[in-house]
């Protein structure tokens, strides 16, 4: 009887870890969803989308001098029910805050670092902070599952989806250039200001944001053991720090998770990825929520990526 009972189990075992993944995938679906409101209730509020991250232009941005950068979902607060943790956020102390001075507002401190389940993925590993120390303050960065997508040809050798090749190194980050790269023609980025009109290629055929895992230099590790977490809010930006906020369909998918593939630190972080198998859930630019395959054709990859490239989409 105890075989029986046991052989049972080793049967529905499976079965039900089946289920549960499927009910949180469900559920990471349904934050997509929630975010793609938020997103179409901010434009109807401002006539744009918000930019990928804010940060004050006048600060002089090195690898050792940092300052504070807003995300995208600090801007989409208000309308994800966090109109409360919005308003105690002092933007002029974000953006006024070093790495020499550190945060004394400690009530902005407290805000940012609120957790925030509409940004978080039910199947992630990921920390649901990370903590890091800069200058004498020690903050906690609220990681997020999610994040809009810059471009459809950074990672890449093309400009649009019609030319996919061998990225050159300048050609793997979501910074080079910034403003005027053409690689820059995803959904947001740096400072961007897009609006419906913007998406010259339809926002039906246009991805605004999708799911990504955090993901280590020169590591191909599900959990990698060098991780770089994306933030939900904000994070002292450098240079090379775009990836916290924006990535890339110019990158394949799950691009750490797979062996087989040469990669960059810079293509690591443009990468989108997922805990789920076979692919990412993204959104697109008109609120509606698709699963993309590990195995997409890469043109159609690219062209999703990209606003206004000009080009023909079949079915995906």
């Amino acid at each position: 009887m105890i075989a029986i009972i046991a052989v049972l189990i080793a049967l529905l075992l499976p079965a039900v870890q089946q289920a549960r993944e499927s009910a949180r995938r469900s559920q990471c679906k349904n934050n997509l969803k929630q975010i793609g409101l938020a997103l179409h209730n901010y434009h109807d509020a401002f006539n744009l989308f918000p930019p990928g991250y804010l940060r004050n232009l006048s600060a002089s941005v090195t690898a050792d001098a940092k300052v504070g950068a807003l995300s995208w979902g600090a801007m989409l607060l208000p309308y994800l029910d966090q109109a409360p943790v919005y308003n105690q956020i002092n933007t002029t102390t974000v953006y006024a805050t070093d790495n020499a001075t550190g945060m004394t507002d400690t009530v902005t401190k407290a805000a940012l670092e609120a957790a925030m389940p509409a940004f978080r993925c039910p199947s992630s590993t990921d920390p649901v902070g990370e903590n890091r120390t800069v200058g004498s303050v020690t903050y906690k960065m609220v990681t997020s599952s999610y994040g809009m997508s810059a471009s459809g040809t950074v990672g890449n050798s093309g400009t649009s989806g019609s030319s996919v090749g061998a990225p050159t190194e300048s050609q793997q980050h979501l910074d080079d250039g910034w403003p005027t790269n053409i690689r820059f023609n995803g959904a947001a980025y740096m400072l961007s200001s897009t609006n419906f009109a913007a998406f010259i290629d339809g926002t039906s055929n246009t991805v605004a944001a999708a799911e990504w895992i955090g993901g280590g230099a020169g590591t191909k590790a599900l959990v990698p053991t060098s991780p770089y977490y994306h933030y939900a809010i904000w994070n002292f930006d450098s240079g090379d720090n775009p990836g916290r906020f924006t990535g890339s369909f110019g990158m394949p998918f799950n691009f750490q998770k797979n062996a087989s593939q040469a990669q960059t630190q810079q293509q690591n972080r443009a990468s989108f990825s997922s805990f789920h198998t076979g692919g990412v859930q993204g959104l697109m630019a008109d609120g509606s929520v698709r699963f993309f395959s590990d195995n997409m054709n890469a043109g159609t990859q690219l062209a999703l990526g990209t606003r206004s490239g000009g080009e023909v989409l079949g079915e995906f």
